[in-house]
């Protein structure tokens, strides 16, 4: 199974939602700025979002580093 661009999320499934998506969400990778590793998946709501920087562990370095978005290629 390949990855979609515009992925429905779970919530979006339940009948409250008449369409059937709530909004456009695509899979976005986290990216170790101090490695370059992509160590985390991430679901992102596309529509007026700034791109993501997180703190997250770095299996590498075997800390918490700063992970900012990247779109994998």
């Amino acid at each position: 199974m390949g990855i979609s661009e515009g992925a429905v999320c779970s919530l979006c499934l339940a009948d409250s939602f008449p369409f059937g998506r709530c909004g456009v969400r695509e899979y976005v990778w986290l990216q170790c700025t101090e490695t370059g590793l992509r160590n985390y998946r991430v679901i992102k709501e596309t529509r007026g979002s700034e791109r993501l920087e997180l703190m997250k562990y770095c299996p590498k370095l075997r800390r918490h580093t700063l992970h900012k978005e990247s779109r994998k290629k």
